[in-house]
């Protein structure tokens, strides 16, 4: 059974052997690291819907817990939650943080939550001749061996970050998912087995993976290097990471598919998972009743020198919802986010097209035709064909709308040619190259 569970993490020989090269040896690191941290919510342009005057905002978002190998302090949650639901059995605290009735037209809400966090490696010596198994009566096992949304234990599986724990499942070994966020600004997950008598054991296998073979290639052998050292993973062996924990990592919310039940009147729900919270959760752990989609949100976590500082967070929350303000209609807005955030990523292939469809609403189409020139040379990894074919097309507009016809021509048979037939792509390009793309009243900024 060890066996079975371990191959799925080590991934290649487990051998005590020297780490491959000089740059994977970590030196001795402090039994904690500390980091302040804050958990930024905005709810900007708010925006009512005609059809429901009862407006309302109601937003969820996991509180880091303390658990082994991670301590959290001085919590302060701005402004006050309406209620802190807890969850007892794996220890989450979710705020059900606000209730905002009638929120201002046209202005933005800001939550926040602020908090210090020590982590520590995590390290369980496991003899394999005294692992167990759970008791099919222990908690852990009824509630933890089960199938549900996201974990089926059946031979058709979904999500790979869930396949190790639903294998466990199906043999009857507790599992579940621990949902974190990186110091570095991502999300990560990986998964805790219950393996008496040693308790709940973490399990990166993905993080295995990475560190093996840089995800089958795909990650050049430098930013593997990178990502053990800012991690605090001392070893390129992957089965290190069955039982070990690096330090740098802040543990959000454990488990999947829970129930949170407010005293609020519509303040129960279920989170297949809440990493941590608002539109980041899934279902959305917010609700915008009675607003439009023009209302646009985002959160994040920023921390140590950043952490309280509200003027960085209104800057990273802008960059945000770039797709937001472009979807609202806030054309300029939208600019000046994605102008930004091309500045730490020039040559990201979302931002550039996203850049191009903001000036071609606004009718700035020599603006748009060099954005969504950059947008082909981008990088966009698997989306970058479905990218690349909208943009020909939106190429071929721009040049009907300056009148150069033929140059249009040749953009629309070359999304044609790209082939991504995604929302009616391909259609498109026919129905201009039948007849020039006239700008109407639906363009106007």
């Amino acid at each position: 059974m060890l066996a079975l569970l371990t191959s799925c993490v080590t991934v290649g020989p487990a051998k005590t052997e020297a780490p491959r090269s000089p740059k994977t040896a970590a030196p001795a690191r402090p039994a904690a690291i500390a980091h302040r941290g804050t958990f930024w919510y905005f709810v900007d342009n708010i925006t009512p819907d005609a059809s429901n005057t009862n407006r309302r905002v109601q937003l969820w978002a996991a509180l880091p817990p303390t658990r082994s190998g991670q301590t959290v302090r001085g919590l302060k949650i701005t402004p006050t939650p309406t209620e802190i639901l807890t969850d007892p059995a794996a220890g989450n605290r979710v705020a059900y943080y606000w209730s905002v009735d009638n929120p201002t037209l046209g202005q933005a809400l800001v939550f926040r939550y602020d908090f210090s966090v020590e982590n520590r490696p995590v390290a369980f010596d496991i003899e394999p001749g005294k692992v167990q198994l759970a008791s099919p009566r222990s908690p852990e096992a009824k509630r933890y061996t089960t199938s549900e949304p996201w974990l089926e234990a059946s031979p058709e599986i979904g999500e790979f970050s869930h396949i190790f724990i639903a294998m466990a499942r199906a043999l009857g070994i507790p599992a579940r998912t621990i949902i974190a966020n990186w110091y570095q600004g991502s999300g990560h997950a990986w998964a805790e087995i219950f393996l008496p008598p040693y308790g709940w054991i973490p399990v990166d296998t993905s993080g295995a993976q990475l560190i093996h073979n840089g995800l089958k290639g795909q990650m050049p052998e430098e930013n593997v290097h990178k990502f053990m050292q800012t991690r605090g993973i001392p070893t390129r062996q992957p089965g290190w990471l069955f039982g070990h924990l690096y330090p740098n990592r802040l543990e959000v919310f454990v488990g999947e598919n829970l129930t949170f039940t407010a005293r609020s009147p519509g303040g129960t729900r279920t989170f297949n998972f809440m990493p941590p919270g608002g539109n980041a959760a899934w279902p959305p752990g917010i609700l915008l009743d009675g607003l439009s989609k023009k209302t646009v949100h985002a959160g994040f976590f920023l921390f140590d020198a950043e952490a309280g500082d509200e003027a960085r967070a209104r800057a990273v929350a802008e960059e945000q919802m770039a797709s937001g303000f472009l979807a609202a209609g806030l054309h300029q807005r939208a600019i000046a986010a994605l102008k930004r955030r091309l500045q730490r990523k020039p040559h990201d292939v979302q931002s550039l097209f996203q850049l191009g469809q903001a000036y071609f609403k606004l009718r700035q189409y020599e603006a748009a035709v060099t954005a969504f020139r950059s947008s082909l040379r981008g990088k966009g990894g698997s989306l970058k064909r479905t990218t690349d074919t909208w943009s020909r097309i939106f190429l071929g507009m721009c040049k009907d709308a300056l009148g150069r016809r033929e140059e249009a021509i040749a953009e629309y048979n070359e999304a044609i040619a790209a082939g991504a037939d995604y929302q009616g792509a391909l259609d498109t390009a026919r129905k201009f190259l039948a007849e020039p793309y006239q700008p109407d009243a639906v363009d106007k900024p």
